[in-house]
């Protein structure tokens, strides 16, 4: 049984999933680099493997995403969005991905911007289908 105080908590849109967070802070919007200070409280996770690197964390009812977890490190990054109190983190200080961006509109303009090939090695292997129509046969049982 945890025995920590819970500074943070939050889940999915259906309620089916909930987690807590007893961290003593919080480095910007990347919530938590120890496991040992985040646990899952209820429900069973689902994930899928998006890339050599790491695999999302989502609610298998509802399909909110939740978290992204590194193989490689004992880190998980909590999206934003899943926490009972969202406002109380502030403003983003970095976002990634950039490239993927629907505008400059969507930008967070004082925060440091990355591409993903200026965060990622050519090493690692992307496991997430294009964002376009493709014939490859990778896809056709999805």
């Amino acid at each position: 049984m945890n025995t920590r105080t819970a500074l943070y908590t939050g889940g999915c849109q259906c309620g089916a999933i909930r987690y807590s967070i007893s961290a003593p802070s919080v480095q910007s919007l990347t919530v938590c680099h120890c496991r040992m200070y985040f646990q899952w409280t209820r429900g069973s996770i689902a994930s899928f493997e998006s890339s050599s690197l790491a695999r999302r964390i989502f609610c298998a009812q509802c399909g909110t995403p939740l978290a992204y977890q590194s193989k490689e490190k004992p880190l998980i990054d909590v999206c934003l969005g899943t926490f009972d109190q969202p406002k109380q983190f502030g403003k983003p200080k970095m976002q990634i991905g950039v490239e993927s961006c629907l505008g400059e509109w969507a930008l967070v303009q004082d925060a440091i911007k990355m591409t993903t090939d200026q965060l990622i090695s050519d090493a690692i292997v992307s496991y997430q289908h294009p964002d376009k129509d493709t014939d490859d046969i990778r896809w056709q049982h999805m």
